[in-house]
């Protein structure tokens, strides 16, 4: 299984474009190894495909299965 993280980074400036705050989230997306397929454990749900994943602390609710 790989897992990519996509990073959004968003900068708060002030009219004069200084730098106030910065914000940063990520998600991250789940492919499976060829001829596998990733397993939600929580709802036994199978995904052939790529998974999109909101938070690190779900990826341990996905395994790696053969298909």
């Amino acid at each position: 299984m790989t897992i990519n993280i996509i990073q959004t980074i968003t900068n708060i400036l002030d009219e004069n474009r200084q730098l106030i705050n910065t914000a940063v989230t990520e998600a991250y997306v789940l492919y499976p190894t060829a001829g596998k397929a990733i397993k939600n454990i929580i709802n036994d749900r199978i995904y052939t495909s790529s998974v999109n994943i909101g938070s690190k602390g779900n990826l341990k609710n996905y395994i790696e299965i053969d298909l």
